[in-house]
């Protein structure tokens, strides 16, 4: 009998690794979530690549002014992009709402004291933080139509910094449950769920925090009132957070898949 390498269907491993690279994107590629991951992605290494065409250019020389070309056709993308971003969120309410009114997004940490609760009251600030910011990007897109956007967006990033710090305290508890779970568990290969199993939960936590973190500070230049006159950082400071933690989130995804692959 002659065995076939990578599978019983006779596929060699790179054919069976590219199918499941095409199954995870198949299957990614339905949620809101990941939509919204990959297009924060573009947006934000899209204003990387105008930043640093804007500073080539700034230097005298034959090019330019090719680089300046390039660097406005990076930010045409960068704002398109961001405009993506408002609009795959119009459906935000609804999914926080069922999550504060059922606590949903507290997952398996239901029973850890104080998790369903913070997770609740995340999921609630959501559901003001996404009509206070459909109304601010309708007045940015058609101006004259409401009484200052850049209000309304001030107020919806508000919410957004009361979800973040909620999703800090959050996940805390999460990673201190699981510290607790692998300190009490004499036996790691008789563990309920498998320590492997809670190194990965724990990883995953990390990278959660590590971007909560990240959008902190930006989450709270936006929420001042005077953010676009007087802003709290400057361009290069505040997309340079919202770029690594897009990064950090890349690298997030491209790890879980390798756990599961």
């Amino acid at each position: 009998m002659v065995q076939t390498v990578g599978g019983g269907d006779g596929a060699s491993p790179s054919r069976h690794y590219a199918r499941n690279i095409l199954r995870e994107l198949s299957a990614a590629s339905g949620g809101a979530s990941y939509h919204d991951r990959s297009i924060k992605f573009l947006a934000y290494f899209s204003w990387i690549g105008w930043y640093v065409s804007v500073r080539r250019a700034s230097f005298p020389g034959r090019g330019a002014a090719s680089h300046r070309a390039r660097a406005a056709a990076f930010r045409k993308f960068y704002e398109k992009f961001n405009d993506a971003r408002f609009i795959l969120r119009l459906h935000g309410t609804i999914s926080s709402l069922d999550a504060a009114l059922t606590g949903s997004w507290a997952g398996k940490y239901g029973d850890v004291p104080g998790v369903t609760s913070l997770s609740r009251f995340a999921a609630s600030c959501m559901v003001l933080y996404h009509p206070a910011e459909h109304v601010a990007w309708v007045g940015w897109g058609a101006p004259g139509v409401v009484a200052d956007p850049n209000r309304w967006g001030a107020w919806s990033c508000k919410f957004w910094v009361a979800f973040i710090v909620a999703d800090l305290c959050c996940t805390a508890l999460k990673m201190r449950e699981l510290e607790k779970r692998d300190r009490c568990e004499e036996d790691p290969a008789a563990a309920d769920p498998p320590r492997t199993c809670l190194v990965a939960e724990v990883r995953t936590l990390r990278f959660n925090f590590a971007r909560s973190s990240l959008s902190l500070l930006p989450a709270v230049h936006w929420s001042l009132p005077r953010w676009s006159t007087h802003p709290l950082l400057k361009e290069p400071v505040l997309n340079g957070l919202m770029a690594t933690e897009a990064l950090v989130h890349a690298v997030q995804t491209m790890v879980d898949w390798r756990e599961r692959n």
